[in-house]
């Protein structure tokens, strides 16, 4: 809706602002089908107020007037690492995709995974899935000006720079090619994710260590981790701790903090966009060598939520945060 009326309107959305819904209706009959919007409001007494989150879902329900053919020719790309497990893939990937099509509508939004063993994986199966480089030069091809690409990945490391060099080599084709960042870049990213997250922390008694499983790279962004730790517990949550599969902290230094801690329940989540293989076999897996087993082996009360954070809706709107940021950017 931003990137749709001019900028001195889009000053009254702010978070917390409160408009007449005499005056939402107004504005939104300038840019929506008038029949649509007396629709939504009939319910409503003009002189009630509209938080901007209930304006939001107002605007989810209706359609926007058709604009100019020129404005279609801007593309989104969504990037993740990508998945081999359908059934969590429709979870968590294709769910930020419906977010980033309901959102942003005068957008083309296509789909890539970087990880190359995925996509041959696929294609063993009889589906084609798209690199960052194929699917630019696709993009090319059908005549886009304009594109987006929003990485899905949760830090700034090897992948997310792969696709910064990747879209270089094409940045002198497209009119704008702009790039917009991971889920952990900002230190207000931190803080969001914590929140997240908040529920699942207040729910589970202090008794219970709560274990987030992250990836972990040999890349020096593998910081953000100990960066995510700190940030867990400046907002008080000190029962919850922060290890990886191949980076620091290693689950050997998680179980030393728990053990001396004292703790005899875990339970321990993916810090993942998708609850795949890591997921349920490294953390949750019957093998001796899961995460689960070996605490289980020392007696502790596991329990393994196998949830991608892109299940989680307050994830997925710091990813669209992110793309907002971009499109703003490439005005």
């Amino acid at each position: 809706f931003n990137q749709m009326i001019p900028a001195d309107d889009v000053r009254l959305f702010e978070p917390e602002k409160e408009l007449s819904i005499g005056d939402v209706k107004q504005y939104l009959e300038q840019y929506f089908e008038p029949v649509e919007v007396e629709a939504v409001f009939e319910d409503f007494n003009h002189n009630s107020q509209v938080t901007e989150v209930e304006f939001m879902n107002l605007l989810n329900a209706i359609t926007p007037i058709e604009k100019e053919d020129e404005d279609m020719n801007k593309a989104m790309l969504i990037v993740s690492f990508g998945t081999s497990h359908q059934d969590a893939r429709e979870k968590t990937i294709e769910m930020v995709v419906k977010d980033a099509k309901n959102t942003f509508k005068n957008f083309h939004v296509k789909t890539a995974f970087t990880s190359s063993i995925i996509r041959n994986i696929l294609k063993k199966r009889g589906e084609s899935v798209k690199s960052v480089q194929e699917a630019l030069s696709d993009l090319s091809k059908e005549g886009y000006e304009e594109v987006l690409i929003q990485p899905l990945h949760v830090i700034c490391g090897e992948e997310f720079h792969q696709i910064l060099a990747d879209a270089q080599t094409w940045k002198t084709t497209f009119q704008k090619l702009e790039v917009g960042t991971p889920l952990l870049t900002s230190v207000a990213d931190y803080h969001d994710v914590v929140k997240a997250f908040e529920n699942e922390f207040n729910a589970t008694d202090q008794d219970t260590a709560v274990v987030f499983m992250g990836h972990g790279t040999e890349h020096p962004a593998n910081s953000s981790y100990a960066c995510l730790q700190s940030i867990v517990e400046k907002n008080g949550y000190h029962h919850v701790f922060v290890g990886t599969v191949e980076g620091y902290p290693e689950f050997e230094d998680v179980l030393a903090t728990i053990e001396s801690a004292g703790y005899q329940k875990v339970k321990l989540i993916p810090l993942m966009l998708v609850a795949g293989d890591h997921a349920k076999n490294d953390m949750a897996g019957d093998e001796p060598d899961s995460w689960k087993s070996i605490l289980e082996e020392k007696g502790y009360t596991v329990e393994c939520v196998l949830k991608g954070m892109g299940e989680n809706p307050a994830i997925r709107n710091i990813y669209i945060e992110h793309i907002w940021e971009l499109v703003n950017e490439a005005k």
